[in-house]
């Protein structure tokens, strides 16, 4: 194949800037239902640390997820955040009185302990580490994790040297041998203006930790399920690549909503442009035979691949060495691109992403019988609701015997939760 380059009008702008922050926002943001969060009770602990305000946040993506979020202050988190800011964000009381009753008159810390279906305690400095490690009820949170019966997952927050002493690795190691979950810290500057490990991870990565544990006995369980996402590039000289306007944002709620269910999950991404999630394996691959690669490597034993990263059919068949001079025409040779599901996938259940123009539905039937796909989610380019980098999806989803269900104008989390019903429902 060749293609004429030549300078002219672009036929079709991509959709980016406020598209795609629609795009981000929709997933578990702006009023988004999250499966696994909603009309769950989450105990959310903050203690005294500068990273508090992080707790915030993390309370407003809960409670927009669907959560009931019950804020629990220690006295010294109060010095840096306030209870009216949190109930506020929540719309529920928040507490920070060990002595504080329920409005339905029951002993709050006694109650919301064990109405909490997980606890968050974020930030968690050394003092309440010590305190949760040797069961003390010192206050209001300390009392209310010792009635907690699901999942509890800390955030340490303090200086790098105060994480390595003795005292705290041996807190942290009595808290894991006790069943709590310790997330790893993150790296960079402290309010003291070092740099190192010890900050508070961003609120996205709380909230999937969150997530992944509420979802750990769930229905894929014991499942390890791969997930492809974004766009591939192939290089046409050593600036300039063929591409297309994938973000990826499609196949990254497909992996959360595998990983909310239990799933092991191992996440093959191209040039995302939109935020890895925790709680799973990436692996990045650049151009198609680097995803092919990585399919076949990750898709051995695996129980199911979900291709939905956007694989360019074609690479120039000769890579130009240096950066291509201007010119008024330039005419490249083009070669196909490996077919991944066809020739790399060694998993036992595949879906695959279809993206084509007229007649959808035949290209469905064509594409399972080709690549021998379970299923394929298809959407139409002439759909304005559909394609790429846009919030909302519309799509249309083929088994071997015909529509299994057509789903949107909806939110990619959305697409993605009923794309994984269908996986469910494949692996039996």
């Amino acid at each position: 194949m060749r293609i004429d380059c030549r300078r002219r009008t672009r036929a079709r702008a991509h959709r980016s800037g406020p598209d795609l922050a629609r795009d981000r926002a929709c997933r578990g943001g702006d009023g988004v239902k999250v499966r696994v969060l909603a009309g769950r009770r989450i105990l959310l602990g903050v203690t005294g640390s500068i990273s508090a305000y992080k707790a915030a946040v993390v309370a407003s993506m809960l409670t927009r997820a669907g959560a009931g979020v019950d804020a629990l202050l220690t006295p010294a988190a109060q010095k840096f955040v306030g209870l009216a800011t949190f109930s506020g964000l929540t719309g529920r009381r928040a507490y920070g009185d060990i002595e504080a009753m329920t409005d339905e008159g029951a002993i709050a810390h006694v109650e919301l302990g064990l109405a909490a279906d997980a606890a968050l305690v974020a930030p968690v400095t050394a003092e309440s580490l010590a305190q949760i490690a040797a069961g003390r009820a010192s206050n209001i949170l300390t009392a209310a994790l010792l009635s907690v019966r699901g999942p509890i997952l800390l955030a340490p927050a303090m200086e790098e040297n105060m994480l390595s002493s003795s005292p705290v690795r041996d807190a942290l190691a009595s808290l894991t041998a006790a069943g709590m979950q310790v997330l790893e810290p993150a790296v960079g500057r402290h309010a003291s203006g070092r740099d190192g490990r010890g900050r508070l991870p961003e609120p996205a990565e709380l909230v999937d930790h969150l997530r992944r544990a509420l979802g750990a006995e769930g229905t894929l369980r014991d499942r390890h399920v791969v997930v492809t996402a974004g766009a591939t590039r192939e290089a046409v000289d050593a600036v300039r690549f063929l591409s297309n306007p994938s973000t990826g944002t499609q196949g990254t709620a497909l992996a959360e909503a595998a990983r909310d269910r239990g799933a092991t999950v191992t996440l093959i991404g191209a040039h995302l442009q939109t935020r890895i999630p925790a709680g799973m394996d990436f692996v990045s691959a650049g151009d198609a035979d680097a995803l092919a690669s990585a399919v076949a490597e990750h898709t051995e034993g695996a129980d199911a691949l979900v291709m939905c990263a956007a694989v360019g059919d074609f690479r120039p068949l000769e890579r130009f060495q240096g950066k291509l001079r201007r010119r008024e025409k330039l005419r490249i040779d083009l070669e196909p691109t490996l077919d991944i599901v066809k020739s790399a996938c060694r998993a036992r259940v595949r879906i695959g992403f279809s993206l084509s123009v007229g007649d959808p539905a035949g290209d469905a039937r064509q594409k399972i019988a080709q690549k021998s796909l379970d299923a394929i989610v298809a959407n139409d380019l002439s759909d304005a609701q559909a394609g790429f980098g846009f919030g909302p999806n519309t799509v249309t989803i083929y088994g071997r015997d015909g529509v299994w269900d057509r789903v949107g104008p909806a939110p990619k989390a959305a697409v993605a939760e009923r794309v994984t019903d269908l996986l469910e429902e494949l692996l039996g």
